[in-house]
């Protein structure tokens, strides 16, 4: 009787934290500013701790280079003046949002500003506005996510499965806009990603394993992207992902729009490597680009190495494209035409 009742206590707790949702006025102190100057991190995170049902107050909230950790099957939504806002930082590492090892979470209009123009130190480039690793059922609606000393969005982690980020705008992060590093079923759909630069690979859209040990990449869909006015606009870096066995790509880039970009789309070579002192196996799969326009930019499509080094590589599709340089696309790969790439226009 004693444990039954010890248990019963502890469930109305637990009933009493996580299941009755509260304000997030319950968690600011009294006399608490509403200008984003006062940094209310440890506040804001007990709020996320107790409730999974997250409405951010109407105001910016100052937040520090410890960020905020959400957990699982929360829905956070902004309203339309909540902001959450980097105090600066000397750190060459941070998030401010980290999602870590959780499922099913939803987050509508998110509005996330950092430090980059405020940043007190010189050093690292991983400064995040969100951090997406070894989580599964990631949902992002509209986000807005601006001035990060390193990415606005990054993505990793072998467990990493089922993400959409849909709608909203990256603007002027420092190294990219999106980094996919690992994970399956990664889905960008309908997003702005404009002015990013600071730091390489500046890109819109960066997918780049670091390894094939530590990394997983899965099937990666780009929806109606739109990169204006970036470095690069969609980075294609998979010689880290050779392996001795043959590793599987599904990439899809469709409706992809590049605007002023100083190259809108760029694909690093793929080089001899061994692990061990035995070759790498040839990779299988395809990289398809479907429907893309550029328009306004210095190069349109730069593959780099020599038919040699892609050997290695998968098979690369461009179906659909439309620029409006003087540059033919053939002429620019000529010499991989009917190796690893392969142009189908239907204008």
């Amino acid at each position: 009787m004693k444990n039954l009742i010890i248990i019963l206590l502890w469930s109305i707790n637990v009933l009493n934290i996580y299941g009755q949702q509260r304000s997030w006025a319950d968690y600011l102190p009294p006399n608490y500013v509403r200008d984003g100057s006062v940094d209310y991190t440890i506040h804001i995170q007990k709020y996320l701790d107790e409730n999974l049902h997250v409405l951010f107050p109407n105001f910016p909230i100052l937040v520090n280079d410890k960020g905020l950790y959400l957990r699982s099957h929360q829905e956070i939504v902004f309203q339309k003046n909540s902001k959450l806002v980097l105090k600066p930082s000397s750190k060459g590492k941070y998030a401010l949002i980290h999602i870590h090892g959780v499922k099913g979470v939803v987050i509508r209009n998110i509005q996330l500003e950092g430090d980059r123009y405020i940043h007190m130190g010189k050093t690292g480039e991983w400064g995040m506005g969100i951090d997406i690793r070894n989580s599964q059922n990631i949902t992002i609606y509209n986000p807005h996510i601006s001035k990060f000393w390193g990415d606005g969005v990054y993505i990793a982690g072998k467990e990493t499965d089922k993400v959409l980020i849909q709608g909203g705008t990256l603007k002027e992060n420092r190294r990219n806009g999106v980094s996919i590093v690992s994970g399956n079923n990664i889905h960008l759909k309908n997003i702005v990603i404009e002015e990013t630069k600071g730091t390489w690979p500046m890109s819109a859209i960066d997918i780049e394993p670091n390894s094939s040990e530590n990394d997983y990449l899965g099937k990666i869909f780009i929806e109606n992207i739109t990169s204006r006015n970036n470095p690069r606009g969609i980075s294609i870096v998979l010689s880290n992902y050779l392996s001795e066995k043959s590793n599987l790509i599904d990439i899809k880039i469709l409706d992809f729009i590049s605007t002023g970009d100083e190259i809108a789309i760029k694909i690093n070579p793929f080089v001899n490597k061994k692990i061990n002192n035995r070759k790498v196996a040839s990779m299988r799969g395809e990289v398809e680009f479907k429907n893309v326009q550029i328009t306004r930019s210095k190069r349109n499509i730069l593959i780099q190495g020599n038919s040699d080094d892609y050997s290695f590589a998968p098979t690369f599709v461009f179906r659909n494209i439309s620029m409006d340089a003087s540059v033919n696309l053939v002429s620019q790969f000529g010499k991989f035409e009917g190796n690893k790439f392969h142009l189908f226009n239907e204008y």
